[in-house]
């Protein structure tokens, strides 16, 4: 039976009125195929559901898709690790991949741990992995930091990695606010304690699992007098244990709130255009001729979209769900060209 190549369907070919001839004339395949994507054609206003997620996931993909690409850029959480446990023949997928010729680049929106502090976390797990192949979400935003010649520090929120890569870039630390780390924050203390550092250029948010009230007051007061508002990524959470636990999108969700915007003015991780520029650029990755891998549609597939990759592949070992996808089709949202279980099925 043919092979559904999944695309963004644009809202007009994707509402309620949309044939399932015409979806099928916009996404060039016969229209049988769409059998995969069943869509319930429903009244206007209700919800549409997809009626089936049959045949979506491909436990083995065609010799083809690996012809097509020449480099793998592969998350890490939800794809080769949950925590601290390789994924089932992850590390073997790796080693298959890398004998059959392709390059391979580890791109994380995490920025609790520095590039240095990942290669270890590799070996620790049975990985093999070089510096110059990682790379995360603090160690763009520290390279975006310094690009902006701030003349001054950065105050973070979030882990060491964000610090160590801007140390590793040339960029000042500021220190922490009177209080230190003192969690609670009175108004009298936010007014004439918590005085921004006039020397604070930017503050960067990561996912900050020390994160406090009296943090969420001095970076609105840092970012109210002048300083640049940088996310290493805006990810809701990760999956740890079947659960979804509380990621950066949660510290920045709460500044950005403090501040009555809707977003930081910087985001560095996954899928945005400066993550793209260092994946294209410091790394030279023809994304033409690559396989963006990952475990959310939201970052890693819409990274590969907007990069026009070659190939997309959702593994289903992480955060989305094969009824993600299936809902996503049918509100015509980003879905990948393959669904796999996980990614020993690229490579076997």
């Amino acid at each position: 039976s043919p092979t559904l190549k999944f695309i963004i369907i644009p809202k007009m070919l994707s509402s309620a009125r949309a044939s399932p001839s015409a979806l099928a004339r916009h996404m060039r395949v016969p229209a049988r195929s769409l059998a995969r994507v069943k869509v319930r054609q429903v009244a206007r206003g209700k919800v549409r559901r997809p009626a089936s997620t049959a045949n979506l996931v491909q436990d083995t993909v065609s010799s083809d898709l690996l012809d097509r690409v020449d480099t793998f850029v592969l998350d890490c959480d939800g794809v080769l690790w949950e925590g601290a446990t390789p994924i089932d023949q992850s590390i073997d997928a790796l080693r298959e991949l890398e004998r059959l010729g392709k390059r391979l680049f580890f791109v994380t929106n995490n920025s609790a741990k520095s590039r240095s502090a990942y290669v270890e976390k590799f070996a620790t797990l049975g990985f093999e992995a070089k510096q110059e192949q990682i790379i995360t979400s603090a160690f763009v935003a520290a390279q975006h930091a310094a690009s902006l010649n701030l003349n001054g520090s950065v105050y973070v929120v979030g882990g060491d990695g964000i610090r160590d890569e801007l140390q590793q870039a040339g960029v000042e630390v500021a220190q922490e606010p009177p209080g230190g780390l003192e969690p609670a924050c009175t108004a009298e203390e936010f007014v004439n304690d918590l005085v921004p550092d006039s020397n604070i250029k930017a503050v960067i948010v990561g996912c900050d699992s020390s994160f406090t009230y009296r943090k969420i007051c001095y970076a609105s007061r840092c970012i109210q007098a002048g300083a640049v508002f940088i996310s290493t990524n805006l990810d809701a959470g990760d999956m740890h244990g079947g659960v979804l636990m509380p990621g950066a999108g949660a510290c920045v969700g709460a500044i950005c709130s403090a501040l009555g915007r809707d977003e930081p003015d910087v985001n560095c991780g996954k899928p945005s255009s400066i993550m793209l520029s260092v994946i294209r650029d410091s790394r030279g990755v023809d994304l033409s001729r690559a396989a963006v891998v990952g475990d959310r549609l939201d970052t890693d597939i819409m990274l590969g979209v907007t990069g026009d990759a070659a190939v997309t592949v959702l593994t289903l070992s992480g955060v989305a769900t094969v009824e993600d996808v299936a809902q996503a089709a049918a509100d015509g949202g980003v879905v990948p060209t393959t669904v796999v279980p996980r990614l020993s099925a690229l490579a076997f």
